[in-house]
């Protein structure tokens, strides 16, 4: 193909696009492949969309498993690569998310009766908040969406603020106090772990008695739990703190 002020022209779309454009082939005298990458994926799709090709990949991708499926290094590795190239897929193709997403709605949906693939989701969603990178994560992410619906939705805007006026009045009403720096140290003393399911997770203020039902906000009414087994917990009554955690709050009163 001809280069012309750093063009090339894609004999399928027909059009003059910068180098950039292109993909590498070293067999080819300017280096660069016939077609634009666009083009070039586009009829990659195409024929992976066929029965016969789509029937070979399968045969290839089951012995592709047999082969490492008893190599923990090699499974480990492929599984890297897989997860790795899902979630930049999923970052960059807004379709791509579409789609991922109904099809996990539907595997869900299919397994919801499963108790083993109900175990691994337990497990797997227990490791994620162990995980410091992805909780960070997801609390960024749960701040943005919460300013957001904030800013921009003004059914969602009055709801916060009757719930947090509420909350302030219920408060208030119950009467009770605490230093922040009693919370902290509680949370140290425990030492990071949700009392309910003793997992190294971040921690939440939980009322043992909740204010909806007259506990007041005092530092021996508090109890340190992960935002699952608090939100779980609801407004029952409920004291998971071990009795020397209970002394040391009523001495701290």
């Amino acid at each position: 193909m001809e280069l012309v002020n750093s063009v090339k022209y894609c004999l399928i779309c027909e059009q003059s696009l910068s180098l950039e454009a292109f993909g590498v082939d070293l067999s080819r005298n300017d280096g660069l492949t016939v077609y634009c990458r666009a083009c070039k994926n586009a009829k990659s799709q195409e024929r992976r969309q066929k029965p016969e090709v789509k029937a070979q990949r399968r045969v290839y991708a089951q012995e592709r498993r047999r082969k490492i499926q008893d190599d923990p290094e090699a499974l480990a590795h492929d599984r890297k690569v897989r997860r790795d190239y899902k979630r930049k897929r999923y970052a960059e193709d807004p379709e791509f998310r579409v789609l991922d997403n109904e099809r996990s709605r539907l595997y869900r949906q299919d397994h919801k009766d499963d108790p083993e693939y109900q175990e691994r989701r337990r497990e797997a969603q227990r490791k994620r908040r162990q995980d410091l990178a992805v909780r960070a994560r997801h609390n960024a992410w749960q701040n943005e969406y919460r300013k957001n619906r904030r800013a921009n939705d003004p059914e969602f805007r009055q709801r916060w603020c009757d719930y947090e006026r509420r909350r302030k009045a219920v408060k208030r009403a119950n009467g009770g106090s605490y230093k922040i720096e009693d919370w902290q140290e509680m949370c140290e003393l425990v030492e990071g772990r949700c009392l309910a399911c003793g997992e190294l997770l971040s921690l939440t203020l939980d009322h043992i008695v909740p204010l909806s039902v007259g506990g007041m906000n005092n530092l021996d009414n508090l109890q340190p739990l992960c935002a699952s087994c608090n939100s779980s917990k609801g407004t029952k009554t409920m004291d998971y703190r071990p009795q020397w955690l209970i002394e040391w709050a009523k001495g701290e009163q």
